[in-house]
């Protein structure tokens, strides 16, 4: 077992328009809003909901599935 560590340090975040790789998926982040919600789906009081538009490249040759709900999560500046 090694004890090196590494001098890169992993990214904290990302932003609108950052083109970000994982593997042979690229994405970027388009945009995002607050929408208000309707109905019996609205957010919990002192919560908002927040819908955010990208664009996902599979770069590879064959097929890949991607999963917003179990591959993917949102964090503001406090987590």
């Amino acid at each position: 077992m090694s004890n090196s560590s590494s001098t890169e340090a992993a990214p904290t975040g990302y932003g609108v328009g950052d083109i970000i790789s994982m593997g042979d998926i690229v994405f970027a982040v388009l945009g995002w809003d607050n929408p208000p919600g309707s109905g019996l789906a609205k957010p919990a009081e002192g919560k908002v909901f927040v819908a955010v538009e990208l664009v996902l490249v599979n770069q590879s040759d064959s097929s890949t599935s991607v999963s917003s709900l179990l591959q993917m999560e949102l964090k503001d500046d406090t987590n």
